[in-house]
């Protein structure tokens, strides 16, 4: 049975990828991001390597996967890059958490 989707805030972690469909999904590892409720901090080089689901979410998700996502509105001056995460949601093994957090490049 596919998850459904939940929308409230986890803990500012990203699980690992412990799902064997995760197996087959490149992402960079995420162990050296500084990641708060707003935010997470990571190098360019690991920005690159994420895949870019902009207007979709990409399928078979399950807590660990990680893309980014661009966000862009010209008349309200919106350019932003967003991290997107899963977390499972405590008790509710049918649901998939999706988080959201603006991404800032180290140099």
């Amino acid at each position: 049975m596919a998850k459904e989707i939940a929308m409230y805030q986890q803990p500012n972690t990203i699980p690992p990828i412990t799902a064997e469909l995760g197996r087959c999904w490149e992402q960079p590892a995420t162990s050296g991001w500084l990641i708060d409720e707003e935010s997470v901090i990571m190098p360019k080089r690991d920005f690159d390597k994420l895949a870019e689901y902009s207007c979709t979410n990409p399928t078979a998700l399950y807590a660990g996967k990680c893309w980014k996502r661009h966000v862009e509105n010209p008349r309200k001056g919106i350019d932003k890059w967003y991290l997107c995460f899963c977390t499972d949601v405590p008790n509710e093994p049918q649901f998939i958490d999706i988080n959201a957090r603006e991404i800032l490049l180290l140099d």
